[in-house]
């Protein structure tokens, strides 16, 4: 039985030698070969060991480097990512941690607000380096709107209860802006981009308007930015605020 299904193989293998090149053939068995046959055959299996254990290596590096990105992501989506997810609190509180990581001195002013007080802006922004430099910092998160002049509104009355307990205004207004957040980052239209005037006339007031998609990019170049220079940027920039980390 093993015979006849030889010779039919080796039937085959006259016709179609490049899929059977070595089935029936005499001289392509061990036996018959030369020693430098041997050698170039033994060399080609031991690459083949080769090419398998080095595409083991390479294996368990992608599975591992798969582990640690799924890892990563995750911690993204719980921490900066919110950026562009969150409202209320919750993004108040991750706004936060921007500036800071920024390098500003921040304040959350609602934690110090006693029971009954009326309400102040949400954030105040100090710098260490310059002196009695301080901004008001309102933060907002919309499902449907990239921002509204009601906001800007309150940020102005905040401002003058900030002059009732520092005999000055603060030095910059700023209103950072999360949305709207039922459409995805790309689709989303710039604060105020409809009302050109508003915010110019805001940024008269010495007021600053940031998306938190400029905040989100900001920090995805963060390793390749002077600190420094996103501090200056804030202080002196009024209405939408950009950065450029070539300039």
């Amino acid at each position: 039985k093993i015979d006849w299904i030889e010779a039919i193989v080796t039937e085959w293998s006259k016709f179609f030698p490049e899929k059977f090149p070595s089935i029936g053939n005499w001289a392509r068995k061990k036996d018959w070969l030369f020693p430098e046959e041997i050698k170039i055959l033994n060399k080609t299996r031991s690459l083949e060991e080769k090419r398998i254990e080095v595409l083991k290596i390479i294996d368990d590096e992608i599975a591992e480097l798969n582990t640690k990105y799924q890892h990563i992501i995750i911690e993204n989506d719980k921490g900066f990512r919110k950026l562009l997810t969150v409202q209320g609190n919750e993004l108040v509180n991750i706004v936060k941690i921007v500036f800071e990581k920024f390098g500003f001195l921040v304040e959350n002013v609602d934690d110090k607000i006693e029971k009954g007080q009326p309400k102040k802006e949400d954030l105040r922004l100090t710098i260490e380096d310059i002196k009695d430099w301080e901004a008001i910092v309102e933060v907002r998160g919309y499902g449907k709107s990239s921002g509204k002049e009601s906001d800007i509104t309150r940020l102005s009355k905040f401002s003058k209860l900030y002059y009732k307990d520092k005999q000055k205004f603060p030095d910059k207004m700023i209103y950072v802006v999360n949305g709207p957040i039922e459409l995805q980052p790309s689709q989303r239209q710039k604060p105020f981009e409809s009302n050109p005037d508003f915010l110019e006339t805001f940024a008269d007031d010495n007021g600053l308007v940031i998306s938190t998609i400029t905040l989100y990019r900001v920090l995805q170049n963060i390793d390749k930015i002077n600190i420094s220079d996103v501090i200056k940027s804030i202080v002196e920039s009024n209405g939408e605020w950009s950065f450029n980390k070539d300039e």
